[in-house]
């Protein structure tokens, strides 16, 4: 609820803006630490890259992929929830324009589905 854009609308596990001089794998691990407490050493997977546009609030991303099963420690200034979601009923969720998402988590999750 406290966040400047998309205040509780549900969103990806963790992102954040690259630090001068970081690449975009630094700063992913960077935001897993910060956000979801994710100290362990974890494989992330380059997903794909996504340009600016109004749905990812005009910035550049890139998106990755984890498996991690905890524990979780959740940064309770910008987290106010988490839960897992089957991917089935994220399909359910993203289809339905009603639901509470931002437009950036339905962007990637629509494009991860589609690239496997």
């Amino acid at each position: 609820q406290h966040k400047d854009e998309f205040p509780g609308l549900w969103d990806s596990s963790a992102a954040g803006h690259l630090d001068a001089g970081e690449d975009y794998a630094e700063c992913a691990r960077r935001e897993l630490e910060e956000e979801l407490g994710i100290t362990a050493s974890v494989e992330l997977e380059p997903l794909f890259r996504m340009r600016a546009t109004a749905n990812t609030g005009w910035e550049h991303c890139f998106a990755f992929r984890c498996r991690y099963d905890g524990p979780f420690s959740l940064q309770e200034d910008e987290i106010s929830d988490a839960r897992w979601v089957p991917p089935r009923e994220m399909d359910r969720l993203v289809a339905d324009e009603a639901a509470p998402l931002t437009p950036a988590i339905r962007k990637i999750w629509r494009r991860t589905r589609n690239n496997g």
